[in-house]
């Protein structure tokens, strides 16, 4: 009798041996996005990032306990942003740049241009360029954005990231810590 059980357990055929054929076929992320906490915690998070106006705090779960994050707290761990993240939700804010945000990192989350001109942009570059203000932007639209939102970001030392991007850092983001968490198990 134990010999059937362990046969069946170690043996060619067993299911031990067909688990890890089928883990060996599946990806990465989709591994570490198996536990229900990493797809509970990513959606929050792309919940929260791609949201607008964008949420202040996200709430989230952490050790069976919910803990509120700040949303900007989100960015500066995700997306590699230094801290203050000021988030804005249109363009049209930038145009009323205050010096006293000056040496401080600005995050634009926005689905479309307007009605943004080249001018606008010479405008809010000159600012920003002055008081040394980084504007990063999160592209969340399909259509491609204009160069003159994409000189917003690359001229002021900003970084320029479209949705997929935030998706991959995400995932990636979990993932690291879900291989972290087994590790130290």
């Amino acid at each position: 009798m134990w010999f059937w059980k362990w046969l069946m357990l170690f043996g060619p055929f067993s299911l031990f041996s067909a688990n890890l054929a089928v883990s060996a076929e599946r990806t990465r992320p989709e591994q570490c996005l198996e536990s229900s906490e990493a797809v509970a915690q990513s959606t929050a998070y792309l919940q929260a990032m791609t949201a607008t106006p964008t949420p202040p705090f996200v709430p989230i779960q952490a050790g069976g306990e919910a803990k509120f994050i700040a949303t900007a707290q989100l960015f500066q761990d995700i997306m590699g942003m230094r801290p203050p993240t000021i988030i804005l939700n249109s363009l049209e804010e930038l145009r009323f740049l205050p010096y006293t945000l000056a040496r401080s990192q600005l995050l634009l989350v926005i689905k479309s241009d307007g009605h943004w001109t080249a001018d606008k942009t010479k405008k809010v570059l000159a600012v920003a360029k002055t008081s040394q203000i980084a504007i990063s932007i999160l592209w969340l639209s399909e259509s491609p954005a204009s160069e003159d939102v994409k000189a917003i970001s690359l001229q002021s030392q900003g970084q320029f990231f479209r949705s997929a991007d935030l998706v991959r850092r995400v995932m990636d983001h979990f993932c690291s810590q879900e291989s972290l968490s087994i590790a130290g198990r």
